[in-house]
């Protein structure tokens, strides 16, 4: 379903949705294990953000787009454009993303129920629900489009098994992710 996004963003010349699109099929092929093609596309999107400058589409991917980005650090790319997007991780969130060996060291709820873990913009998007926060003022707090904090939303609940941002807040509790 990724690839045909990426199509017709290409098709249509949506040159921001394309490098949406590539990042989030990297982060798919690289959670199907085909870390290979995962750091082929990041690096291609890379080189689509790079004249641009784009950071904050690496950073709102969350750790996975970390931990490629190390990876390909360590395989000798060493751009300034790479280290800058580097830099933006480690300063995000106040400097909570860190590298990860395992996932179930940072989110001990992933091996108990076996979920998915919450990327970091998910967990900002938790706090502020938990906050009471409308889906219009995270919008205008976070400097992303409704739709978005929408789209965050569904992911949330369906990763946290929930219908209701109640229910989101109060497993959030029980995981002690607030």
């Amino acid at each position: 379903m990724m690839e045909s996004c990426l199509r017709l963003a290409i098709t249509k010349g949506f040159k921001d949705e394309q490098l949406k699109a590539t990042i989030l099929l990297a982060v798919i092929h690289e959670e199907h294990g085909n870390r290979t093609q995962a750091m082929e596309l990041l690096t291609e999107a890379m080189m689509m953000a790079e004249p641009s400058g784009f950071i904050r589409v690496f950073v709102d991917e969350g750790v996975v787009v970390y931990s490629l980005l190390k990876r390909i650090t360590a395989r000798g790319d060493s751009r300034l454009y790479l280290l800058q997007l580097l830099a933006a991780f480690d300063e995000a969130e106040d400097n909570r993303i860190e590298m990860i060996s395992e996932e179930t060291d940072v989110y001990p709820y992933v091996s108990e129920l076996r979920i998915d873990p919450l990327s970091v913009r998910e967990l900002e998007v938790l706090h502020l629900i938990a906050q009471g926060r409308s889906n219009r003022e995270i919008s205008e707090i976070l400097h992303i489009a409704l739709p978005t904090v929408k789209g965050h939303n569904r992911i949330i609940f369906d990763k946290m098994q929930v219908k209701r941002r109640t229910e989101a807040v109060a497993k959030a509790r029980e995981w002690k992710l607030l």
